[in-house]
């Protein structure tokens, strides 16, 4: 059930222009979350959905879909994602907001493609 003084007090503290990522800034000052708190979480995220995908744990839920691009046809029947990812490189970025935020460069977020799954 949607409680509704959540979704009227989001829908007021929207302003056009204002990235979203500026929001999970707000979020992470206020919960005290560091961006250093946040990098074990990242690697064992990230190393949790690698294993996940080699051993085949989501194979079910991931429907093979054929996409043409630059290369031609290909199969798509995995996350593309996690592969992409180098554990290496998650205490090193650049904020992604705010130069002094709280919230890491763009290695620890979403991938775009995330939002578009439901929709295919």
């Amino acid at each position: 059930m949607l409680d509704m003084s959540v979704w009227s007090q989001g829908a007021q503290r929207y302003r056009p222009g204002r990235a979203m990522g500026t929001f999970g800034e707000d979020c992470a000052a206020k919960c005290q979350f560091s961006r250093e708190a946040q990098d074990p979480f990242a690697m064992t995220s990230v190393t949790g959905a690698k294993q996940a995908m080699e051993s085949g744990a989501f194979a079910a839920e991931i429907t093979p879909v054929t996409v043409k691009d630059r290369a031609g046809e290909r199969v798509v029947s995995v996350d593309e994602g996690p592969g992409k990812v180098r554990l290496d490189r998650i205490p090193h970025p650049k904020p992604a907001f705010r130069n002094d935020g709280p919230l890491p460069g763009i290695c620890r977020q979403s991938l775009m493609i995330d939002a578009a799954s439901p929709a295919i």
